[in-house]
């Protein structure tokens, strides 16, 4: 509101200017506060605004799973991102959730158009769609140059260079500004985040304090503060039990970040606590509720499976998977990648479902298939 009102970029009531935010959530926000007059009103739109978009994700899961599997299975996957509780829950908050998802798979998609069709143009478009997901969640930004580095190992022959180098282009010039004007700033929380997935099962001793372990580790202020103090403290506690801690960064991280229930907040697919929710009566909510919540375990692991195979089928023979396919598993790998590095939050990974479900789906329609040949011999 403080854009609105004052034209501040700040979320602070005396309206210094914050660096801390990326602007591409803000902007939504302050689109639609601008056209009302209260609040009220501008939230309603907000949250209609995200109904929409979410829905249109799952448009945009069907038209990339059918690139990936015929059209039962795309179904399927696209049902599966309908009724993720996740997924709708975060529709109904002040989040970057739903936004996000919705521009990084039109931008991927846009992406597999531009370079099916040749359409320089696509691609230019691609990246600025992409470029705005990364100035909602600067996590992704550096995905386009993972995936010109694929390209280039595996799909040199099929994909023209000019595409994907239009798609780094536009995606980089969208960033841009905002990097130019965030350069004098000294605020930084990448320290803070950094160390809020260093704690192994990010938990410091108390197992209720999860999630928030820097509350109660008198190190973390100390820390957070100084690269070299964070080096001094992280040595010490790595050194004295380096088992935890690589365990906890070769498993635990991505098992918890695309864990099924939320770290941070009232647990479940719950971020923000509610008094009351439609799952909470029987009936068909709290049956999919049920269903998904029980079966994310087992698409995670079909996922895995999927991405082990392809990614030791290309490593070890000549082997290129669908363009798509290839795609998503390079993003799902390249997202665990970071916040292995960074926080494991599992609300980190909700925009990402519809590729978690596009690559488990995809397993188990192919394993389904074989089954069935080998039946029929």
């Amino acid at each position: 509101m403080n854009l609105v009102e004052s034209g501040a970029y700040s979320y602070r009531d005396d309206l210094v200017t914050s660096k801390l935010i990326t602007p591409g959530y803000p902007l939504i926000v302050t689109f639609f506060a601008s056209l009302f007059d209260e609040f009220s009103s501008a939230y309603f739109a907000v949250i209609g605004f995200q109904i929409l978009i979410s829905t249109l994700v799952v448009l945009l899961t069907y038209l990339l799973s059918l690139r990936l599997m015929h059209k039962n299975a795309a179904c399927v996957t696209a049902v599966a991102v309908a009724i993720s509780p996740h997924l709708i829950i975060s529709s109904s908050y002040f989040l970057t959730e739903t936004s996000h998802s919705f521009f990084v798979l039109l931008g991927l998609w846009l992406l597999v158009v531009a370079i099916e069709k040749k359409l320089l143009r696509v691609a230019l478009l691609a990246g600025v769609v992409f470029g705005y997901a990364a100035l909602i969640r600067p996590a992704v930004l550096l995905f386009p140059i993972a995936a010109l580095i694929v390209f280039w190992w595996k799909y040199r022959t099929e994909v023209r260079p000019n595409l994907l180098l239009a798609f780094l282009f536009t995606t980089s010039l969208m960033w841009l500004p905002w990097q130019i004007w965030e350069a004098e700033s000294k605020e930084s929380n990448s320290r803070a985040v950094f160390l809020l997935g260093a704690y192994p099962d990010m938990t410091y001793e108390s197992p209720r304090m999860r999630g928030y372990a820097y509350r109660e580790d008198p190190e973390f202020q100390a820390m957070r503060e100084s690269w070299s103090k964070t080096c001094e403290v992280l040595g010490e506690r790595i050194s004295e039990d380096p088992l935890a801690y690589i365990g906890w960064y070769l498993i635990g991280k991505p098992v918890t970040l695309w864990s099924a229930s939320m770290v941070q907040g009232q647990g479940g697919p719950f971020i923000y606590p509610i008094t009351s929710s439609a799952y909470d009566n029987p009936g068909l909510y709290s049956l999919t509720l049920f269903l998904m919540m029980n079966l994310h375990g087992l698409l995670f692991f079909a996922a895995v499976l999927v991405i082990g195979y392809e990614v030791l089928r290309m490593v070890f023979t000549n082997h290129k998977p669908d363009l798509v396919l290839a795609l998503v598993i390079l993003f799902a790998l390249y997202h665990t990648g970071v916040h292995t590095v960074l926080a494991p939050l599992p609300r980190y990974s909700t925009p990402y479902y519809p590729f978690l479900f596009m690559l488990a789906i995809y397993g188990c329609a192919g394993a389904f298939e074989k089954i069935r040949r080998v039946a029929h011999e």
